[in-house]
């Protein structure tokens, strides 16, 4: 994103300037991918727990798991690289268009920036430990996976981004020392929250057998829980 805003290719102003379009694609794009994945498990007979409901099955899913040449796996697609990498490029948008109008960037969308880009940078460092989770082997790649993520998460979650970048700095600027206690505080719950899932799910994984470790950034301390019979035994003793 960086390489393509730099060499003018691609300004990240785009997703801002060109939002309205830009949803308008997301939400059509969402109607028809969700027909093509429903009616392709159909012809190719890969229908997983249909209920012959069709509308509920339409709004379910039809296939799990689909994949293009059996590598890439959609509902993963769908779900970690299309709606987080959107919604941080708005972020980026109210960032560059804000430094472009007033020569600078306040602390309000950096704290924006920021937020989004964690979540978007864990989705892709973590991608290996969702496929535990109730989204990837549980639930079907239908329209409710597909319109929301390809609509519905980048273009409703960003309503905080759209008014900063519609509204001078000036009518929403927050104190600096509160704002500073918000981005520590932020941070402090990423840390626990990526930890407590990363050491959830790999605990999975290595029940499975399937655990792999990922050299990805940032790879915080007490990712995963080896032994865990300590803790049990000590829980037990207490309780």
């Amino acid at each position: 994103m960086a390489i393509l805003h730099g060499t003018g290719q691609f300004p990240v102003n785009t997703f801002l300037d060109e939002f309205g379009p830009l949803m308008s694609v997301a939400i059509i794009s969402g109607f028809l991918a969700s027909f093509y994945a429903y009616f392709c498990a159909f012809a190719r007979g890969a229908q997983h727990r249909i209920t012959g409901y069709p509308i509920y099955d339409f709004f379910m899913g039809a296939e799990l798991n689909p994949r293009l040449f059996g590598i890439l796996d959609f509902q993963m697609f769908y779900e970690i690289r299309i709606p987080w990498f959107i919604l941080f490029g708005l972020s980026c948008a109210a960032a560059a268009c804000q430094y472009e109008q007033y020569g600078y960037v306040s602390s309000e969308v950096l704290f924006l920036v920021m937020a989004h880009f964690i979540y978007a940078n864990a989705c892709a460092k973590g991608e290996h430990l969702i496929v535990t989770t109730w989204d990837m082997y549980q639930e079907k790649l239908g329209f409710l996976l597909i319109f929301w993520n390809m609509a519905g998460v980048p273009m409703s979650y960003c309503h905080c981004t759209l008014y900063l970048a519609n509204h001078d700095p000036s009518t929403y600027v927050w104190n600096d020392y509160a704002l500073s206690v918000i981005f520590m505080a932020y941070l402090f719950v990423y840390w626990v929250w990526d930890t407590a899932n990363g050491q959830k799910n790999s605990f999975r994984m290595m029940e499975r057998g399937t655990f792999m470790k990922r050299k990805t950034f940032p790879q915080l301390p007490w990712q995963e829980v080896i032994n865990l019979r300590p803790l049990i035994r000590r829980l037990v003793i207490e309780s």
